[in-house]
């Protein structure tokens, strides 16, 4: 991270900005920027040793000095690369890894030294030792579950072409268990290895599970998963819990004819659902924590971290009609933190839910994507509660309102803090409508003086007729735009001042074991 110079000047000459900083030490850092290009609060200090300039010389009170403040600090929105620290927008910087290792950066390492790449966007896995391939002799359930057994950390299990049909082998049961591993499951690819999931449509019944309690990635591609059956449940195809991290599914196909969870993950601090396709009514379901929600919101907002599950790449493809809006593409809840990026969508709304039952979702950073309406719907995006950005987002097709605030205890009272009408204990209730209401879009950390207020930032969204707006569901009721406003809340057209967004790809994209 940048840190302050002790003494700047800039002085414009010409068509360009010079820059001068005096430092203890006989240190003048100096930079040549063109001001027609450049933002004089973003230009880059830089600095060159000049021992063998008589410091005492030189007239500093003779600098013109404008009003342009030239000073870097902790607060620059830049990263720099190359000294050491990791800022926002970095993966890594040097030997700064965000406490990673080759054993959990990514799936598939069982030893070695983790390095990071030149221009800290991405790891170097290059030193990074890969564990063996089990190869599983079908792709039935049997015989995938008895490679499973002879892995071992860092091992991949490969499953070879064909079509399986797995199921529970008990009630309330996954149909594949993974606990405590570093653990591949490959298929043979994307239309060749094809798991038809008839596990059962109870919770317990998730098709495959990643658990137990070691923070250890696990990664799952290659496969194109079916499930015919209507019934609908709380189920999932594939399921992360506890401490994993960096977990990753990709290249996969979910192919669902029932509202059903493609990928769930609840209590996982970092994933990545990257280059996939959901068909039908598949959808992701991230919870940041059912068991202790208020734990995620005790933590810093960290947007442009890697601290979130990452959904990029993917395309969401409804083809079902609109029974699939009331799950949608995303579902977030419990404190969970999502960015949505580069996704291609149709007929499939995101969801970030409110604290209707404890606490609602978390951060969200979405942008970049494309959004196609078949089937005529009221908003592309709805946000009940956290804090976050939206921009860069086009979209297309028929729908009411792009981009939405729904708080719904501004109307309704939820099952843990009752209506925010200035009663419950709860919200602020600095004003007579309850406000801040606990939760509500735009609030973050919990604090001992109450929720930070970090905004929701929305610009350059926009359709075919030109930019879209982010505003207050008042059809729901109109005490919402008395708790939720603008300029205070969030802030339509606004960049949000700081941010950076996490490289992308997403670094563990770039990682093959």
């Amino acid at each position: 991270m940048r840190q302050t110079t002790p003494r700047s000047a800039a002085r414009l000459v010409g068509s360009a900005v010079v820059v001068l900083a005096l430092e203890a030490g006989c240190r003048i850092g100096y930079d040549v920027q063109d001001a027609g290009d450049r933002d004089a609060g973003a230009i880059d200090v830089g600095a060159i040793d000049v021992g063998t300039i008589d410091a005492g010389a030189i007239d500093v009170g003779a600098i013109d000095v404008g009003a342009i403040d030239v000073g870097v600090d902790a607060s620059s929105t830049s990263p720099r690369c190359g000294d050491g620290v990791l800022d926002p927008g970095e993966a890594c910087d040097g030997a700064a890894l965000d406490g990673l290792a080759c054993t959990t950066v990514a799936a598939g390492f069982r030893s070695g030294t983790l390095g990071c790449a030149a221009d800290c966007r991405r790891f170097d896995t290059s030193a990074c030792v890969a564990g063996d391939t089990i190869t599983a002799t079908t792709c039935e359930l049997s015989d995938v579950a008895a490679a499973v057994a002879r892995a071992a950390d860092g091992d991949t299990v490969q499953v070879p072409a064909g079509t399986c049909t797995w199921s529970s082998p008990a009630p309330d049961t996954p149909a594949l268990q993974i606990d405590d591993r570093n653990l591949v499951l490959r298929g043979a690819g994307d239309g060749t290895t094809t798991i038809v999931d008839e596990a059962g449509t109870a919770f317990g019944e998730t098709l495959i599970v990643f658990g137990g309690s070691r923070a250890v990635p696990a990664r799952v591609t290659g496969f194109t998963f079916q499930r015919s059956m209507n019934a609908e449940g709380s189920a999932h195809v594939i399921a992360f819990f506890g401490p994993r991290l960096d977990w990753r599914v990709d290249h996969c196909t979910f192919s669902m004819s029932s509202i059903h969870g493609a990928v769930h993950s609840d209590g996982t601090p970092s994933g990545l659902v990257d280059h996939v396709t959901l068909e039908g009514r598949a959808f992701v379901w991230v919870y940041g924590s059912y068991g202790d929600p208020d734990a995620i919101w005790a933590q810093p907002l960290g947007l442009g971290t890697r601290r979130a599950v990452y959904v990029e790449d993917a395309r969401f493809d409804d083809r079902l009609g609109s029974a699939h809006l009331a799950a949608g593409a995303i579902y977030a809840d419990y404190g969970a933190r999502v960015v949505f990026r580069h996704n291609a969508v149709r007929d499939a709304p995101l969801g970030f839910q409110g604290p209707t039952l404890t606490r609602g979702s978390f951060s969200f950073e979405i942008y970049d994507n494309t959004f196609v309406a078949e089937v005529s719907t009221w908003v592309w995006a709805s946000f009940g509660s956290g804090a976050g950005v939206v921009y860069g987002n086009r979209a297309s097709g028929s729908w009411a309102r792009f981009l939405a605030l729904d708080y719904v205890r501004s109307c309704e009272a939820s099952a843990s803090a009752g209506l925010c009408d200035g009663t419950s204990t709860a919200d602020g209730n600095v004003e007579a409508t309850g406000y801040p209401c606990l939760d509500q879009p735009g609030r973050s950390t919990d604090g001992s003086s109450g929720q930070a207020l970090e905004g929701i930032h929305a610009w350059d969204n926009a359709d075919a007729a030109g930019a879209v707006s982010l505003g207050v569901n008042v059809g729901r009721c109109a005490r919402m735009s008395d708790q939720v406003r603008e300029g205070r809340d969030y802030f339509d057209g606004t960049p949000r001042p700081g941010y950076v967004a996490y490289p992308y790809p997403h670094p563990i994209a770039l990682i093959e074991p």
